[in-house]
């Protein structure tokens, strides 16, 4: 293994935050005994120290605002891309990189544990009204509310991949839940795959997929064809105790109809993590908006944050990092053109 990497170097992109991660990539590729180069964003000013840039044929993208552009000129023979973040839009936004040979890999389903866990949260919130009950605690107050449950539910879980699929798992076994999954490519070995699932709906039936769903949860990435999938016309179709969780993109939801469907009482409730700007203004109606403010629960884009998540990371980079040092098929490849 040794001689191998030694006959390539990595540039790192340090995270804007999550010290942890750094930490955790520095010795991983310290046990390999690979040279590396680190640099940070927004300046990249280490990049004038680094002499054997043409020796670079991979970069881990451990930020979110990483320029790719700026590291494709500086480095003409990387071959490798590994993004830590699951979305990879802004990444494809530069048409020479979408264009290029370079293979780009993410963390996919690192999150699932986290996403999973916060879906099922979100949805335990609102049923068993703790937002309320955490307002009678609050006063010192003794009352009775009567609560909801999620078992036995019904469940549309839209973008059903290695997040959606282990969601839909928990939800039935874990709950007894029935699970409508709403899928890019269905075809006859996706139900013998997905045995939890008693129904699959492509994106273009959304609003049937959605209409009679106790709960909606969003995991779509951003695509061309995913941008205002959730509007009006779709709302409209929700029952009206239905409650919407969006964990995938803010783009794929027009906000504007989604207010409006909270405050006409088209839909009883939203647990948003992810929204078209973020952060989120202060002046954002789902701030400010009073009609609106008791049926929304905001995690700031925070949903998969977890203890698991940094060790599911480290795990898949290590494992890619030696497909790559012993040419084998890397896991994760995003195809560029499609987004995902």
């Amino acid at each position: 293994m040794q001689s191998l990497a030694s006959k390539f170097e990595i540039l790192l992109v340090k995270p804007d935050s999550f010290a942890e991660l750094y930490t955790a990539l520095k010795t991983l590729l310290e046990s390999y005994n690979v040279t590396f180069h680190t640099v940070s964003h927004p300046d990249y000013s280490e990049l004038a120290q680094i002499k054997s840039k043409d020796a670079v044929q991979a970069v881990f993208l451990a930020s979110g605002r990483s320029s790719i552009d700026v590291i494709m000129k500086e480095f003409p023979n990387i071959k490798w891309c590994h993004n830590f973040f699951t979305g990879v839009d802004k990444l494809l936004l530069d048409e020479t990189f979408r264009k290029s040979s370079i293979t780009l890999t993410t963390s996919r389903g690192a999150s699932a544990y986290g996403l999973t866990e916060h879906a099922i949260g979100m949805m335990i919130y609102f049923s068993r009204r703790f937002r309320e009950w955490d307002r009678l605690q609050a006063k010192a107050e003794w009352k009775a509310l009567y609560s909801t449950d999620i078992s036995r539910k019904k469940i549309t879980i839209v973008g059903y991949g290695s997040i959606g699929s282990k969601l839909g798992r928990m939800c039935k076994v874990g709950f007894d839940m029935k699970v409508t999954g709403v899928k890019r490519s269905i075809d006859e070995n996706t139900y013998k795959e997905h045995p939890e699932v008693e129904k699959f709906y492509s994106l273009k039936d959304l609003a049937t997929a959605c209409e009679d769903a106790d709960f909606v949860v969003n995991i779509l990435p951003k695509t061309e064809e995913t941008i205002d999938v959730y509007n009006k016309s779709v709302f409209d179709r929700f029952k009206k105790t239905a409650v919407f969780i969006n964990i995938g993109r803010g783009l794929n939801v027009v906000e504007e109809d989604l207010i409006d469907a909270l405050k006409q009482g088209k839909i009883a409730a939203a647990g948003l993590d992810v929204f078209r700007e973020e952060p989120l203004p202060k002046d954002s109606p789902f701030y400010t908006e009073e009609s609106i403010k008791e049926k929304i629960f905001i995690s700031c884009h925070k949903a998969d944050q977890s203890d698991l998540l940094l060790y599911s990371v480290v795990d898949l980079a290590k494992k890619n990092l030696e497909n790559f040092l012993n040419n084998k098929p890397l896991a994760g490849i995003v195809d560029k053109e499609k987004g995902y």
